[in-house]
Order: structure tokens, then sequence, then C-alpha cells
């Protein structure tokens, strides 16, 4: 048992946030900020909503702040609320991409989707299909593959389509895209068929990113009726990373949202390399800085938040809430290196560790002083 009687370690344990870990968001610098991006995602949705999507259909935010400040927390714990928000979310962290070309940023980007986007989208599609062969297309039912001898079996187009769907059959490549360019572009039927055979090609230049980027929106706008966002992490002045962006930015991609999210530092190396990205940037629909966010007040709010969000017992009352704000303030005043999120984070995942060791009712100051002899000696 851990202290508080909580059943496990409210806190995470690695640095780098997971999804599940920005389940919790706490802090008012953190919560002003999802309005302000959720804020801007209903009213480009709510723009879009009834009509096909065009270029002036796009928004720019960015999202500054220094290392450990929750910037990444922050997206992910939006990412994890795209099916409340009428949203679809690809995240790509630049750290992570090497070398950074055309083709491996594509291939991140669609990477930075979930399964279930394509699994819906790809039932919608196949269903469309499917409407067309019922309307009498014949196209469409070669792309099903439905024939003569299906029809005298008794096998219906529904029937075949549940079948590709649920992956008891394949469809016809060759026929499925001569169905395709009868009424969709290039790009389009490129990433439908790509989609319905679970097989994405790779791209060789940028214009083949923008077409096929550009047809994943407008697609999962019309299938869906939901919007893209594109959360790009870790964007600083590497010159790949600018021409990839600024392209996103010159193509306005339609019925979509570009999240950018960098560090002061990071913001500073792109002025400095390209003086048209960074005055895009700084006319973002949106900007948001976390600043404050590392503040003693707004650590204190972070840390009650995880505990509070775990108390399923209602063991964490007044007393011992005003207990840990107030240690939390003396590390903050002593140690000038705990003062961002990621570190307090951190610490008290330690502090919890030791507590649940020595069977602590609540986190202490011995819990602390342990935790700062062994975690950070």
């Amino acid at each position: 048992m851990y202290a508080y009687e909580l059943e496990t370690n409210p806190y995470p344990s690695s640095p780098t946030p997971t999804e599940k870990d920005a389940k919790i968001l706490g802090g008012r610098r953190h919560k002003d900020a999802k309005s302000a991006i959720l804020e801007c995602i209903k009213e480009l949705s709510q723009k879009v909503s009834g009509r096909d999507s065009n270029g002036g259909d796009f928004r720019v935010i960015t999202l500054i702040q220094d290392v450990g400040s929750g910037k990444t927390h922050l997206a992910l714990h939006i990412r994890n609320l795209q099916n409340r928000h009428n949203t679809v979310c690809t995240f790509l962290d630049l750290s992570t991409i090497s070398p950074k070309t055309m083709p491996s940023l594509y291939n991140a980007l669609v990477k930075g989707f979930e399964d279930e986007f394509f699994i819906q989208i790809r039932t919608k599609l196949l269903e469309y299909i499917r409407d067309r062969a019922e309307q009498g297309d014949n196209s469409a039912k070669k792309a099903l593959d439905y024939t003569f001898v299906d029809r005298l079996s008794g096998v219906t187009i529904r029937q075949e389509t549940d079948d590709i769907i649920s992956g008891k059959k394949s469809i016809s490549v060759e026929n499925l895209k001569k169905f395709l360019v009868q009424w969709f572009n290039h790009y389009e039927s490129t990433i439908i068929t790509n989609i319905i055979t679970n097989s994405f090609d790779s791209i060789e230049n940028l214009e083949e990113l923008l077409g096929r980027i550009t047809a994943i929106s407008k697609l999962t706008h019309r299938f869906l009726g939901k919007i893209i966002l594109c959360e790009i992490d870790e964007f600083d002045g590497n010159h790949e990373s600018i021409e990839f962006v600024k392209a996103i930015i010159n193509a306005h991609i339609p019925a979509s949202v570009l999240l950018l999210i960098s560090t002061p530092s990071g913001y500073a190396e792109i002025q400095s390399m390209n003086a048209s990205v960074f005055d895009r940037l700084e006319k973002a629909n949106y900007k948001i800085d976390l600043a404050g966010s590392n503040s003693a007040d707004e650590l204190s709010e972070i840390v009650l938040e995880y505990i509070e969000h775990n108390d399923k017992k209602g063991k964490f009352k007044q007393q011992a809430q005003e207990e840990l704000i107030e240690k939390i303030r003396v590390l903050y005043d002593e140690f000038p290196d705990f003062r961002s999120v990621r570190s307090i984070i951190n610490i008290l995942y330690h502090a919890m560790e030791k507590s649940q060791e020595l069977s602590l009712e609540k986190i202490d100051e011995f819990a602390i002083d342990e935790t700062i002899k062994h975690a950070y000696p």
C-alpha cells in the first residue's frame, strides 16, 4: 500500500510521458492551454461541418516553453481527447526521426495515427464502394471481386463487402484502382488503396508528401466527418524539419490543425534559420506560452491532481494536501533543479515508492530526504 492508502503509485516513472500518463492534467496554465487548443478545434470543426473543406480551413497553433514544462504531456492529453472532439490526431516527435527526410517524415506521420482510425475509415470507404455496387456500378462490383457466380450462389454485395471488411476475403487491387480513378484524384486514389490494403507506399518527394497528407485530411473529413490534428513535437532549427513544416503551412492542408511544440531556444533557432517560417509562426491562430507552469503554485496543483485522481478511498484530505504543498514549496525554494514539472514528478514518484517500502501513511520529510539521497546523490 502506498501513502494515502493508494493502491498504485499515481506518478509516472518515465521522464517521457505516455498517453496513459497524460490522461491526468493538472495546473492552471496547462488547463488554460488545453482550453485554447480545444477552442481552435471546435471553431474549425463548426466551420467545415456540412460542407466540403478547402485550403482556407487550416489552423496553426504554437506551444512553447522550456524542457520539462509539460508540453508533450499536454499534447498527449489532447490526443487522448480526440474521440470526444471530432478529431483524428497524429503525433510526431521529430527528435526520434533520423535522418529527417521527406520519406521518413511521411512514414512517421502515418504511424502517428492510431490503428483504430484506419479501421474506421477503411470500413467507411468499403461501404462507399458497396453502395456504388448496389446501385449498379459494375466497376465497383469488380473492385469488390463480386462476380456472376457469387450472385447465382446467393451471395449479396453486402455479404461480400462484410467479408472484405472482416478480412475473410481480399479486394481486387487492380479493379479497385480502376474504380477509384473515376471518382477520386490521384493522391486520394493512392491513399484509399493504401488504407484498404493496409499497406502504405513510400513517397519520393515533397510534392507527394503534401498530396497524400491533403488526401488523408479530405477523406477523413468526407467519410468520418472529422478534422485532422497534427502534433509535431521538438520542432527546432533543423533544416529538414523547417522545410517539412513550411510546406505543410504553405499548403494549407484542408480541415486540419497543426500544433507545433518547441522550446524558447528552438524557437530562436527557427527565427535565425528561416525568417519567413518564423513570421508565419508569429501569426499563428493561437500562440500558447506555458510560462508560469513551473511556479511553486502550478507545480503544487499538478502534484495534487495525480493523487486526487487516484484517491479512490477519499483519504487525501485537506490537511494532507496542505502538508504536501508545504513540502513542495520547501523543495522548490531549496533546490532550483526541481523547479520543473518533469523533475518534481520524478521526485514524487520516488517518494511514493519510498512510502510503500517504509509503510508510511503519507509522504513525510523522511521519505523526501531519502528520495533525494538515493535518486539524486
